[in-house]
């Protein structure tokens, strides 16, 4: 979902949006009552501004930034299945990117427009991740969790405009 606020010298840009899942899973044993749990979601939300330049009566150019906030999150009891034990893994990862941006938009009337975009992002994200063990029966000992060290990333990425996107005024 996303929003623009028309000011006279540049225009606010929103934007949120985000996805969910939980699947439970059967163990492949048959006789075992074990369930085991797929679960993901992340949300990532954008903020900016932007400044824009009327080429002609229908066409407009608009260029900006955008703070870019994400959070993702995954669990999967069950990856796999190892020397008595169900294999799982977990990772959480925040994201923040700044991203300058390049527009255009065709009106095709006063209140609906044609809009394209491209922008470059530097991004930084921190990460942490642990594997689990989980014994598939009382024959096997608890074993401790498998946890890497909390990883930080800076990396950048181009989205170019292969989308055109309907909008309206309200």
């Amino acid at each position: 979902m996303t929003y623009r606020r028309h000011l006279k010298s540049g225009n606010i840009r929103f934007a949120i949006g985000g996805s969910y899942s939980f699947e439970k899973l059967k163990s492949p044993n048959p006789s075992s009552p074990q369930e085991y749990v797929d679960h993901r979601y992340s949300y990532d939300a954008r903020i900016g501004w932007e400044f824009t330049n009327e080429i002609n009566r229908k066409g407009q150019v608009f260029y900006g930034f955008d703070f870019r906030p994400s959070y993702n999150y995954y669990k999967n009891d069950y990856g796999n299945q190892n020397a008595g034990y169900s294999n799982g893994a977990e990772e959480k990862s925040q994201i923040f990117g700044f991203a300058p941006l390049l527009g255009f938009r065709f009106k095709l009337s006063k209140r609906l427009s044609l809009v394209t975009e491209a922008n470059f992002s530097v991004n930084y994200q921190e990460r942490t991740s642990r594997r689990y063990f989980t014994p598939l029966s009382n024959l096997y000992p608890q074993i401790p969790d498998d946890s890497a060290p909390k990883t930080f990333k800076t990396y950048t990425s181009f989205n170019s405009p292969l989308f055109i996107i309907i909008t309206f005024d309200i």
